[in-house]
C-alpha cells in the first residue's frame, strides 16, 4: 500500500472533530444508540445480538507496533449478558457470574494465560473493564478514531454537493450503507468512504482512506441470530479461577507475559 501523506493519516479525526461539532450545533440531545463504542450498556436501549470479525490493517495509522493485517472479533448478547472481545493477543469473555480475560492468546504453540474473576450475583449487564480495555484499543472505530453513523449521516447530508450515499450489499451478503466524500469538504479527503451496516446497530463494515478499493477496516463477517456457538473459546482448559492472575493480567495489558519456562527434569 502506498504510504499516505500526513494530512491523510488525519482524516479520521478530521472527521470526528467535525461531525461532533456539527452534531452539538445541529442536536442537543444526547446519542443513546449510535455510538457502538459506549463503555455502558444503556438499559433503555432495544438488546443487541450480534457476532462480528474485522480485518484491520494499521499501516494507514503508522501504527508500527502492531502486526497488521489482524483480525478482530466481537460477540455481543444483552439478552444473557454475554460478551466476548477478541484481538491479535488478548481474549475476554463475560458472562452473568464470571469474567474471563485471556493473554497471549496467539501464543505458537497454544499456550496462553488465562484467568477467571467471579462477579456479583445479579450484577447488571454492564460491560467489566477487561471487555472495555480491549474494545477501547483494538476495535476498529476506536484504532481509527472514527465519527460514529449518526454523526456521519448528519455531515454528508447537510453537505450533498461533498457527498455521496447510496445504500448496497457487502460482498458477505448483508446490507451496508455508505458515505463517499466527492468535493471539498474539511472532513475528508476526496474519495474517502466509510460504510456501516444498514441496521439499528450501524456497526463499521469498510473504510476506504484512498477510494482504491483497499479497506483499512474490512468487516468480514456478521450475523445477528444462533451467535451462542459464537462465545466459545476453545481455550477452557487453560482458564484458571484466580482473580489474582487476572489483576497481574490486566497490569501487565497490553504486553504479553514472558513465554512459559521449559520445564527442566529434576535429577536423581
Amino acid at each position: 500500500m502506498a504510504q499516505l501523506s500526513s494530512s491523510l493519516r488525519l482524516i479520521a479525526v478530521s472527521l470526528v472533530l467535525l461531525t461532533l461539532v456539527a452534531a452539538a450545533c445541529s442536536d442537543p440531545t444526547p446519542d443513546n444508540g449510535a455510538d457502538q463504542q459506549a463503555n455502558v450498556i444503556a438499559r433503555k436501549n432495544p438488546p443487541r445480538r450480534y457476532s462480528a470479525e474485522w480485518l484491520v490493517d494499521t499501516s494507514a495509522i503508522g501504527r508500527d507496533d502492531i502486526d497488521s493485517p489482524f483480525i478482530y472479533r466481537e460477540v455481543v448478547d444483552d439478552l444473557t449478558g454475554a460478551y466476548l472481545v477478541e484481538s491479535p493477543n488478548h481474549l475476554a469473555l463475560q458472562q452473568p457470574h464470571e469474567v474471563v480475560l485471556c493473554a497471549a492468546v496467539s501464543r505458537v504453540p497454544l499456550n496462553p494465560y488465562c484467568a477467571a474473576s467471579p462477579r456479583a450475583d445479579g450484577s447488571p449487564h454492564v460491560l467489566s473493564y477487561a471487555v472495555q480495555m480491549i474494545r477501547r484499543d483494538w476495535s476498529p472505530s476506536a484504532l481509527y478514531d472514527l465519527a460514529s453513523y449518526r454523526e456521519v449521516a448528519l455531515v454528508a447530508a447537510s453537505d450533498p454537493d461533498a457527498w455521496a450515499t447510496r445504500v448496497t450489499t457487502a460482498i458477505s451478503g448483508f446490507s451496508i450503507e455508505c458515505f463517499l466524500v466527492i468535493g471539498e469538504t474539511s472532513a475528508a479527503t476526496t474519495g474517502f468512504e466509510v460504510c456501516y451496516t444498514n441496521d439499528d446497530l450501524h456497526l463499521v463494515a469498510s473504510v476506504d482512506l484512498q477510494n482504491d478499493l483497499i479497506f483499512e477496516i474490512d468487516l468480514l463477517s456478521y450475523k445477528r441470530v444462533s451467535v451462542a456457538e459464537d462465545f466459545e473459546t476453545g481455550l477452557d482448559d487453560f482458564i484458571e479461577a484466580l482473580p489474582s492472575l487476572q489483576e497481574q493480567l490486566l497490569d501487565l495489558y497490553p504486553e504479553i507475559p514472558a513465554p512459559r519456562p521449559t520445564p527442566n527434569p529434576t535429577p536423581e
